[in-house]
């Protein structure tokens, strides 16, 4: 059974995946409208008052390619 802080862990990995995979798939637009609207969940979520979550989001899309290219 996992403790309260794996068990955060595990629900934040989980939401920022479906977030990130959910965000790719958008068209342009929707992607930036997507994000904005979630954006202040995801700082919540991160735990980081100084983190930008649609910046943080489109950072973990951006990272994937560069490190799968």
């Amino acid at each position: 059974m996992l403790n309260f802080a794996q068990r955060d862990y595990s629900t934040r990995s989980l939401i920022l995946a479906i977030g990130v995979c959910y965000l790719a798939r958008l068209e342009d637009e929707t992607r930036e409208n997507y994000a904005e609207h979630i954006s202040g969940q995801l700082e919540e979520l991160i735990g980081g008052e100084d983190i930008d979550g649609s910046e943080y989001l489109f950072d973990q899309i951006e990272r994937y390619f560069l490190t799968h290219a």
